[in-house]
């Protein structure tokens, strides 16, 4: 079967599965603790809220029994699905209304399906650019499907197991998927799936936020009559910024200049606020950290005064949706924390003592939860030096063109100029926020605690990360915790278009209409072209009609070579077991300015490496001094034309097999090794030899 088809496939059978990993268990908790009112709504919002509970709850509680082996896992959520269908069984739910939701639903899980599988044709197969995001998800589902918790760096290998340093929650998700397929879905189809679930996830969680928050500009309409802010509310995931415009600015100012046009990605021209799109095609685990930490804070401020349940299921369901975000992303959850914290103090300031102590209870919940990952990080990971530092969020141009930083006089310069950056990155939501508060300034009515909480989010979520960056690697945490402003303006831009549109406002002017609708076509259009380019951008590039990007590789034979390397992975998928070493060069021949990245291995081997590359390697907590020598030294079975060599390599480092591609230097050598013996697998682009000690 073409790999094109069996990625597919392999999706197609973990969206089927899905539902009991997403949707059931989530279910079966909202009915049996009437959480979120749970039980007095219509079907179908029931269903949405299935979604974010799954999500909220499943990481944490897969990571707490996972420990003990698969078998309290599936005797936990198969409880779950028996709990789930005698509830439907009794409650005969009506599926009015259920058609376009669902159907909805599924366009855009087959949507991010076709932007993430490989497509290929002939003897040709291409990834997405996201696929750089996607090597550690494939690798780490695998690892933990096969070998549970805690899971080891299949990354790098010297001798010794290295436990992972990572905030893999979301993945325990994806290991579950793949464990329900019994290799019918594979890790690719599992995060494949896992992905589209969550993209699923997000809409339900933007509805539901929508829906069930009163909007102050027209009154709370509650479940009864039509309501049209769940669907604004969606149909406003797919509005972006104006990052399009500053891309077409990039790509005329290349051409006048003659140099050719490289994109992967539109919104590189600053420190990103990410599409909704983008996140969820390359972050998917951050996008459910966000869902888990949103539910967190809902179902907090419903157990204050709690409807149609238990304020106790409402603090211990609120903690570990807080203790789950932090195993999905350390950073939205650094983001909950504070949000939560600055919400305490403000209710302490306010004498509202009822909501101060459901809301420390929930944080204490959250912290015993997470103990256990908590200290597994602590004892497994090191950085240098504080992960959060003190600097002004970046301005791309000034940081990239004009060298200025982040600290100092420097970040004032950043600080001026803030506002233009958020107003690009954020287009239509900031502007049609600003109408909305406007709008609602205009009401006498006081402000209410769900008000007040939504204002404390959106301003955590611009200032924190205005003020903070992460010092690891990139800047997730400017990156992430922006998510939460982001989904407050898309709530009252949401109010302000449903308070439009019902009539209980008018715009004030016409031409304030027309920069709205010229603001979300704009958005639209971005959205649309970071979506093409993520997906397209390799085949065009072989196809000449963009420059190669310098990542992928030297010529126009990315096709054909990634195909030939699947062929090879899948051959070695069926001759060597599962804990089984192999290697390739770990310092492509084509290097980024950072450093080398390798893409098909962890695409498509399913196996451990000794040594990847100095990205994927190093970024779970291996120093460089303890990666380099080792990858120096395996390197040297690519470059050195000896067998002796090459099998000295392969037993120092327990390698299963070696797999040697036309762009390694002994491949060039016709009196290398490569040649002089045969290989146990080979085709015009690879050489695979099995180590003769295995």
């Amino acid at each position: 079967m073409h790999a094109m088809l069996a990625d597919l496939l392999e999706a197609a059978i973990g969206l089927l599965l899905s539902p009991l990993v997403f949707v059931l268990p989530g279910y079966a908790l909202g009915r049996a603790t009437g959480v979120f009112n749970f039980c007095s709504r219509t079907f179908v919002v029931q269903l949405a809220i299935a979604m974010m509970l799954s999500v909220a709850v499943g990481p944490v509680l897969i990571h707490l029994l996972l420990r003990f082996g698969w078998i309290p896992v599936w005797l936990t959520y198969g409880l779950s699905w028996v709990a789930a269908i005698v509830y439907f069984a009794r409650a005969r739910p009506s599926i009015v209304g259920l058609r376009k939701p669902l159907l909805l639903s599924l366009c855009i899980a087959a949507m991010l399906v076709l932007l993430i599988v490989d497509i290929g044709w002939g003897d040709k197969l291409y990834f997405s650019v996201v696929a750089r995001d996607y090597l550690k998800h494939f690798a780490l589902t695998e690892v933990i499907r096969a070998g549970g918790l805690p899971p080891t760096n299949p990354f790098f290998f010297d001798g010794e197991a290295i436990p992972l340093f990572y905030y893999y929650g979301w993945l325990l998700m994806t290991s579950a998927l793949d464990a329900l397929g019994g290799g019918l879905v594979g890790p690719r189809g599992a995060v494949i799936a896992g992905s589209a679930a969550t993209g699923a996830a997000l809409v339900a969680t933007a509805a539901v936020l929508s829906h069930t928050l009163k909007n102050p500009l027209v009154g709370d309409r509650g479940d009864s009559g039509k309501c049209a802010r769940p669907f604004i509310a969606v149909a406003l995931l797919f509005v972006g910024g104006l990052d399009i415009l500053v891309f077409l600015a990039g790509m005329a100012g290349q051409a006048v200049l003659g140099m050719p046009i490289v994109f992967t990605d539109i919104e590189w021209w600053n420190e990103p606020l990410f599409l909704w799109l983008t996140s969820l095609m390359t972050v998917p685990h951050h996008v459910a950290g966000l869902i888990s930490a949103l539910v967190g804070l809902r179902v907090a401020r419903w157990a204050v005064d709690p409807v149609g349940g238990r304020r106790s299921f409402g603090v211990v369901i609120a903690g570990l949706a807080f203790a789950s975000s932090a195993l999905c992303s350390i950073w939205v959850a650094m983001g909950a924390a504070v949000i939560a914290c600055m919400w305490v103090l403000l209710n302490v300031v306010r004498k509202q003592w009822k909501e101060v102590l459901v809301w420390i209870s929930a944080g204490l919940v959250a912290l015993i939860v997470a103990t256990p990952y908590l200290l597994e990080l602590s004892s497994t990971g090191s950085t240098d030096g504080s992960p959060l530092q003190f600097g002004i969020r970046a301005f791309g141009p000034f940081d990239r063109y004009l060298g200025i930083g982040r600290t100092g006089l420097d970040g004032l310069a950043h600080l001026v100029v803030l506002p233009l950056g958020y107003a690009i990155e954020l287009g239509f939501l900031a502007f049609a926020g600003w109408m909305f508060w406007r709008a609602r300034k205009r009401i006498e009515a006081p402000l209410s605690q769900d008000e007040r909480l939504l204002r404390v989010m959106l301003a955590v979520g611009l200032i924190f990360p205005t003020f903070f960056y992460a010092a690891v690697r990139m800047n997730d945490l400017g990156f992430r915790v922006p998510m939460f402003a982001q989904l407050v303006l898309l709530l009252w831009a949401a109010y302000l278009l449903d308070a439009y549109q019902s009539g209980a406002i008018d715009l004030p002017k016409r031409r304030v209409k027309q920069l709205l609708l010229a603001l979300a076509v704009v958005g639209v259009a971005s959205n649309v072209a970071n979506g093409l380019l993520l997906r397209f951008v390799p085949p065009a590039a072989d196809a000449g009609l963009i420059a190669m990007p310098g990542m992928y590789a030297p010529d126009r034979q990315l096709g054909e070579r990634t195909f030939a390397q699947h062929e090879a992975y899948e051959w070695l998928q069926l001759q060597t077991p599962e804990d089984a070493i192999v290697q390739h060069n770990p310092k492509p021949a084509i290097e980024r300015t950072d450093g080398g990245l390798a893409f098909q291995p962890a695409l498509y081997a399913r196996r451990p490496f000794a040594a990847y590359d100095d990205d994927m390697s190093t970024l779970f907590s291996v120093s460089p001094e303890r990666y380099f020598p080792i990858a120096e030294d395996i390197v040297t079975a690519f470059v050195n034309p000896t067998e002796e060599n090459a099998e000295a390599v392969a037993e120092r480092y327990d390698l299963a097999a070696l797999v040697v591609t036309d762009r390694d230097p002994v491949w060039a050598d016709r009196n290398s090794w490569v040649w002089q013996r045969s290989p146990d697998f080979g085709n015009a682009y690879v050489r695979v030899f099995l180590s003769s000690s295995q």
